[in-house]
């Protein structure tokens, strides 16, 4: 155990009891023999520290609470440089488990064996509650690449079919994110992502295909509830680690401003379809003018053919929602 590093399993919470003992209770399980697991409470009002109480017999395990609610990204940043004394570290959200016990030690294995490894991420099950629907949507994210990529690599194809981080499934070097100044921007809701492509810029990414978490999407998920002014201040996830490539002077100046542009209108895309459930024209005037303002270069999205359609549907939700059931229907054949 001596020879091997230390990781620690932060699970940042805040009125979760009911969700928390799975995520704690699956980071103990973890077959890895250097391992901390610490509970980064934010001042919750529920029973989490009652809930607690019976895992803190448990030399590995490690609970802080927070005297007042600090907000989501700082209680991950305070865990990780004040509570944490991990060599790797990974952040399980209080509402998401491990479903592979041997997760950390397969990871660290591949970090021994290879050189320069920034970060590991793996597979994983989606694990979606927010449906109508009595049936719950729960899929493999399935991603198929190379055990070991050059960092540089996932930057610039990032989001490229299936190609994406999830923060609850990645392992990465404490003292690499530490000196970035990780987890600084804090109304940024992207801010695992935006973390995560600047790592990408400093080494090797190595992948686990094994399935090995659970990602839980329900009513309360932030994404879920941000308003759009907040989803338009998390453009920084895209933005920040676009200017510090820049700066690196890493890629060509033209691919790297072909990268931004790709990233903002898949981004936006997703923002503009979900303003399309709404049926909220207001909504979507102010989207509109907010990009055309702000980033004109998305602005071609609203041109995509899917998306004229829907405009052409949007005035009509009886009819839009018709559309919509008819499409997944077909894709349920």
């Amino acid at each position: 155990m001596r020879n091997l590093p230390k990781v620690s399993i932060i699970i940042p919470t805040y009125n979760r009891a009911n969700y928390l003992p799975q995520a704690i209770e699956s980071a103990l399980a973890q077959d890895y023999p250097n391992l901390e697991v610490i509970v980064s409470d934010n001042c919750s009002t529920d029973e989490t520290p009652e809930v607690v109480k019976k895992y803190m017999s448990d030399k590995r395990f490690k609970y802080f609470r927070n005297k007042e609610n600090i907000g989501m990204i700082r209680n991950w940043r305070k865990a990780l440089y004040e509570c944490a004394t991990g060599d790797w570290a990974i952040i399980l959200s209080d509402d998401d488990y491990f479903i592979d016990n041997s997760y950390v030690d397969k990871a660290i294995s591949l970090i021994l064996n290879n050189d320069n490894v920034v970060l590991v991420h793996a597979n994983l099950t989606i694990f979606d509650e927010t449906t109508n629907s009595k049936v719950y949507i729960n899929k493999n994210s399935n991603k198929m690449l190379e055990s070991i990529m050059d960092g540089k690599s996932i930057f610039l194809n990032y989001e490229k079919g299936k190609l994406i981080f999830y923060l609850c499934a990645t392992l990465f070097n404490v003292n690499v994110i530490k000196s970035i100044n990780a987890f600084s921007y804090e109304k940024v809701v992207g801010s695992d992502t935006l973390e995560f492509l600047r790592l990408s810029l400093r080494g090797n990414v190595g992948f686990i295909e094994e399935n090995v978490v659970v990602y839980r999407i329900h009513k309360y998920s932030t994404m879920v509830n941000a308003d759009l002014d907040t989803l338009f201040e998390n453009t920084k996830y895209i933005t920040v680690p676009y200017i510090e490539a820049k700066e690196l002077n890493i890629f060509p100046e033209e691919v790297l401003e072909k990268w931004k542009v790709r990233m903002l209108r898949r981004y936006f895309n997703i923002i503009l379809n979900k303003i399309f459930t709404t049926h909220n024209v207001d909504l979507l005037k102010h989207f509109y003018k907010k990009i055309k303002r702000e980033y004109p270069e998305a602005l071609p999205i609203f041109l995509y053919p899917k998306n004229v359609i829907k405009l052409f549907l949007f005035r009509s939700p009886k009819l839009y929602n018709n559309v919509l059931k008819l499409k997944n229907r077909i894709k349920g054949l």
